[in-house]
């Protein structure tokens, strides 16, 4: 399952399957209970381990996971390895002997303890096998003294300052078994590796310079050193999920273990009947991270007014259907991530904007929002999505009919529903004044019916 990479997505996700996966909270209940009755399952020997940099993560103010998940990705759901996360801390208090895993993996530590990077050290000298992804690995102790020696000393190999962007490949070596020579990997790297005398070249960027290294030990042992780190968009590429296989395999790990065979049992995700539409068009419902927009009415060209302007616009402006506000709902997928660090000059040119999704006032006069169907329908609901004090809300439909509903003072965002049962072109919702300073946050209103 490759679908967190959507956490980074500039567009075209909510991040709802993300963070809030209705479906997938259920999922992990069921197997929550499940846990509570099944037998023991037969773990196989965890024959490498991840390894973990404590204090290279304590050196960020916003730690990156990104990597680490990577590496569960590569070595876990799609080569089926079995390993084991370790950590600095487990080895500085000899919790963790490294002679216990045929190979050790890791990235992202610069920073590390230099009883650790001595550790490491004898690990290879003893057999093991080291591949780091990180060109600039124990380049400190924790106390800041500068460590490289220690890396080029286990490693074989320097690291440079370069940026590179294009691709790398690899060379005839048995740790490239598989490998197709003319497979080329993507990637955008900051650091390119000098080999020491050796040492051999295990891959190359595009330009000639060198991409990966390896130095082997009379012991047996090997120290790979990558200038390349794997990241989460790299797992989406099946010519980057076929050659960490390949990588994995040839250092000795076992790959395609049953274990991986194994599934909790899951309710089979289907799409709801929905007996209403969404008269305002601005429903979907998210299905297998995919909006389905199923429940809207086809004819939804409907309009709606204020009578009090929110913050920041004109009075006596006619709002369609889709384009205000309160009906807009599938801006928040086709607009872009508004705290997404790469869309920040579409920010600042104003092409993305909070304004682009809710209303505000700040004014707490009373006000109504005059709502024109465009031609008689049934109405069976309304509904209010808000922040911020609603006092309550009054709706009046054609006729004279009346539904009255209480509202709160919330910080978070919440949902106002009217129940109504007739028929109406027109819909008045009159919300009262409100207490001095209190706002009011409208971000979307969806009318249910026929």
């Amino acid at each position: 399952n490759y679908d967190f990479m959507n956490s980074r997505r500039r567009m075209g996700d909510t991040c709802f399957d993300y963070l809030g996966h209705r479906p997938r909270w259920d999922t992990i209940m069921e197997i929550t209970d499940i846990f509570r009755d099944m037998n023991q399952l037969r773990f196989p020997k965890d024959d490498m381990a991840i390894f973990f940099s404590n204090d290279t993560m304590s050196c960020y103010r916003n730690p990156p996971s990104d990597t680490s998940e990577a590496l569960f990705t590569f070595a876990g759901p799609s080569s089926r390895a079995w390993f084991k996360f370790i950590c600095g801390v487990q080895l500085r208090d000899n919790e963790i002997k490294l002679n216990n895993w045929r190979a050790i993996m890791f990235a992202n530590a610069d920073v590390e303890f230099i009883g650790n990077q001595r550790k490491f050290h004898d690990y290879v000298k003893n057999g093991g096998t080291l591949v780091c992804f990180d060109p600039t690995v124990f380049t400190f102790n924790e106390d800041s003294t500068d460590t490289t020696a220690t890396r080029e000393a286990i490693f074989g190999a320097r690291s440079v300052a370069k940026d590179t962007t294009g691709s790398f490949s690899f060379l005839e070596n048995p740790l490239s078994n598989g490998i197709d020579k003319d497979d080329k990997f993507s990637v955008t790297a900051t650091h390119v590796l000098e080999a020491l005398p050796g040492t051999k070249v295990l891959a190359r960027f595009d330009n000639g310079d060198i991409a990966a290294t390896i130095k082997e030990y009379p012991g047996g042992g090997k120290a790979v050193l990558f200038a390349v780190t794997p990241k989460c968009s790299h797992v989406a590429f099946k010519s980057w999920r076929d050659m960490m296989k390949l990588l994995i395999y040839n250092i000795g790990i076992k790959t395609d273990q049953d274990i991986w065979r194994f599934q909790f049992p899951h309710k089979e995700e289907t799409i709801p009947e929905f007996k209403d539409k969404c008269l305002t068009g601005n429903f979907f419902h998210w299905f297998l991270n995919e909006p389905l927009k199923i429940a809207n009415a086809r004819d939804a060209k409907g309009s709606y007014s204020y009578t009090l302007p929110p913050d920041g616009d004109t009075a006596d402006r006619t709002y369609q259907f889709g384009d205000g506000n309160l009906c807009n709902r599938f801006k928040a997928i086709e607009i872009g991530d508004y705290y997404n660090r790469q869309n920040a000059t579409l920010v600042k040119e104003g092409k993305i904007s909070t304004k682009m999704f809710f209303d505000t006032w700040s004014k707490t006069d009373a006000f109504d929002i005059n709502i024109d169907l465009g031609a008689p329908r049934e109405i069976h609901s309304i509904k209010l999505f808000f922040n911020g004090q609603l006092p309550s809300v009054k709706a009046t439909l054609d006729k004279g009919s009346v539904i009255n509903a209480a509202g709160i003072d919330t910080k978070e965002v919440d949902m106002l529903e009217l129940k109504a049962n007739g028929k109406s072109r027109h819909i008045k919702l009159s919300i009262p004044a409100r207490e001095d300073s209190k706002k009011l946050i409208l971000s979307e209103m969806e009318i249910w019916g026929k």
